[in-house]
């Protein structure tokens, strides 16, 4: 009995001595205890950390929470997937200051690759290069009026000048008549007969020592012993003196003037002081005793074609016959060649003919510039005639 006793005293004993399992539910609950002393601490000092960065205590709080999760004992259950512990995170305010600076901003590179920039000098300078070509073709198709070398509209009407109006006296004329304007100085007057043309020649000085520019054309008017105007003769070639040069100059006058001319008047003249004219079939036809020159208008009376027929004579000098032909005939030949200009070279019994005719359709006025008689394109009907009627010709 003994023995069975002490049997069961020892089986009792063993008993009391294995330890009872924690229930799962009061473990998180003892360890809560625990760790919220330790939290509470923990919380302490990261709640007066972000007070001091003006960051609200729930957030701070909410922040800390998250943290001490890995401490807990997790239950261990293998059926159950853990569960991650949800963080809310509060927005601050917009008023609050987080101690955020901003220091600089770095902007986005813009500049363009060195490829890009040579196609682009490639697309200016060939724009440059053609901009004459591209410009006359405008104007021919839509009847602008742009310069071709500068891209600026061109305006042909008559421009008012603003000097002052010249003080014009009568002088008479003879070889000792000297005329003073600015400084330049006229005189030397002549009339002379020369290669079946009348003429009048003169001397034009700069006294000064600057080169000097004409503004306007130069003009001698020309009237009877009796103050009757008989015309005019335009020195075309009268531009600009270099300071103390002295040249001579020849212009051609009509037979009246060269017969009946007594006084005479010079007389500076721009394009709006030319008086309007009347076109017939919009042509106007100009001539002398060798040339025949019919200018072709539109309607709003503008330059658009001219016929050129100049008639040689031989004088019976065998030399100068020959070189006067021989020299029409390779000026014919060389405009020939050029665009929008048809010339033709005919011998006749007592000389030779030459026949241009040129299109500004489709001709280069830059080529053709060295005839004085040959104006450019869209010039005024009414410049052509007062010019070249003050050249000795016959406008009508």
């Amino acid at each position: 009995m003994d023995k069975d006793n002490n049997n069961s005293s020892n089986l009792q004993e063993t008993l009391n001595s294995v330890p009872t399992p924690s229930a799962p539910a009061e473990m998180p609950a003892k360890n809560n205890d625990a760790n919220a002393q330790v939290n509470n601490t923990d919380m302490s000092n990261v709640k007066s950390v972000f007070e001091d960065m003006n960051v609200s205590t729930q957030a701070a709080e909410n922040n800390a929470k998250p943290q001490n999760m890995d401490n807990a004992p997790i239950a261990p259950t293998a059926q159950a997937p853990q569960q991650q512990p949800s963080v809310q995170i509060e927005i601050p305010d917009d008023n609050v200051n987080l101690g955020a600076t901003t220091i600089g901003t770095i902007k986005p590179d813009k500049q363009k690759s060195p490829i890009a920039m040579l196609v682009l000098f490639g697309v200016l300078l060939s724009f440059i290069l053609f901009m004459p070509e591209v410009l006359n073709y405008v104007n021919e198709k839509f009847g602008t009026n742009f310069d071709p070398h500068t891209g600026v509209v061109v305006n042909d009407e008559p421009i008012e000048d603003d000097e002052e109006d010249q003080k014009v006296v009568m002088y008479d004329l003879n070889d000792n008549t000297v005329i003073t304007l600015d400084k330049i100085t006229f005189q030397t007057f002549v009339k002379s007969i020369e290669d079946n043309e009348y003429k009048i020649s003169f001397t034009a000085k700069n006294t000064g020592t600057q080169l000097y520019e004409f503004k306007k054309k130069v003009y001698l008017d020309f009237f009877d012993s009796s103050s009757t105007f008989i015309g005019r003769a335009y020195v075309e070639n009268l531009e600009k003196l270099t300071g103390g040069a002295s040249n001579n100059y020849k212009v051609v006058i009509n037979k009246d003037i060269y017969d009946k001319a007594k006084k005479m008047e010079l007389i500076l003249r721009s394009d709006s002081d030319y008086p309007e004219v009347e076109l017939v079939a919009n042509q106007l036809t100009c001539t002398n005793e060798k040339y025949n020159i019919v200018y072709s208008f539109n309607s709003n009376k503008r330059l658009e074609s001219i016929k050129d027929v100049y008639t040689y004579t031989n004088i019976g000098d065998v030399v100068v016959d020959s070189n006067n032909e021989i020299s029409y005939n390779s000026k014919i030949k060389n405009l020939n060649e050029l665009q929008g200009v048809t010339a033709v070279f005919k011998e006749t019994d007592t000389g030779f003919m030459t026949t241009i005719y040129v299109d500004y359709s489709s001709a280069n006025y830059e080529q053709l510039s060295s005839d004085k008689n040959y104006y450019k394109k869209d010039s005024y009907a009414r410049v052509v005639k007062f010019e070249m009627s003050a050249k000795g010709y016959n406008c009508r």
